[in-house]
This record gives structure tokens, sequence and C-alpha cells, in this order.
């Protein structure tokens, strides 16, 4: 894994595996939970994944860390 998110499939299911900027691993399911945009094109942070669609933050458990321009 370099610097780029890459898309899998395991078991028939697509996925995206990338390497945050800490160096930990993350293995989630392809698309957003926001809109389903293809987390493959998601944006590499120190902690986890951006989506670059509406720029929500996951952390590499999938755990969302931020939601940018939804109410609280």
């Amino acid at each position: 894994l370099e610097d780029v998110p890459l898309r899998v499939r395991v078991m028939g299911e697509d996925l995206v595996l990338f390497r945050d900027g800490s160096g930990r691993i993350g293995l989630l399911v392809l698309n957003c939970s926001h809109r389903g945009t293809s987390l493959e094109f998601g944006l590499i942070q120190e902690r986890g994944i951006v989506c670059c669609y509406h720029g929500w933050h996951f952390d590499i458990d999938g755990t969302i860390l931020d939601t940018p321009a939804e109410p609280a």
C-alpha cells in the first residue's frame, strides 16, 4: 500500500484498502455511507480517509470522525 487507496474484492464484496498517514491499515466498504461515492478516490489523512465528494472523514475501522456541513 502506498499513498492512494486500493479497490479490492474479497468474497464478492467490494472494499477499499488503505494506509493512513500514521501507518495504520484500514479496510472499509467501497462506498461512502453518506452518498455512495467510491472511497477509492478518497483522500488519505493522518487519521483515516476522507470522502472526496462531501468530505466525510472515516477512521480505519469505519468510525465516522467528521461530517462537514451536516447538523450536529
